[in-house]
């Protein structure tokens, strides 16, 4: 889950398109959050078709923790 300002720097970077398809392979879902690109004014289409978005991505973890998901955070 990408929240925050890290959004910023996630549309257009090879090195983070690179990342998601090696987590791709591996069955691994990046979500990033809806309310940061809204607040930090990201465009959706800017970003790796293979990255799902989430509307609210705080809440989205939490209910993921819920069910026996676990999150690992770097």
């Amino acid at each position: 889950m990408i929240c925050g300002k890290t959004v910023n720097d996630i549309a257009d970077n090879p090195n983070f398109t690179e990342l998601l398809e090696k987590a791709k392979a591996q069955n691994v879902k990046v979500f990033v959050c809806g309310i940061s690109l809204s607040k930090f004014n990201v465009n959706p289409d800017t970003l790796p078709s293979n990255l799902e978005v989430t509307p609210n991505g705080i809440l989205y973890g939490f209910q993921l923790t819920k069910q026996g998901f676990i999150s690992l955070t770097i």
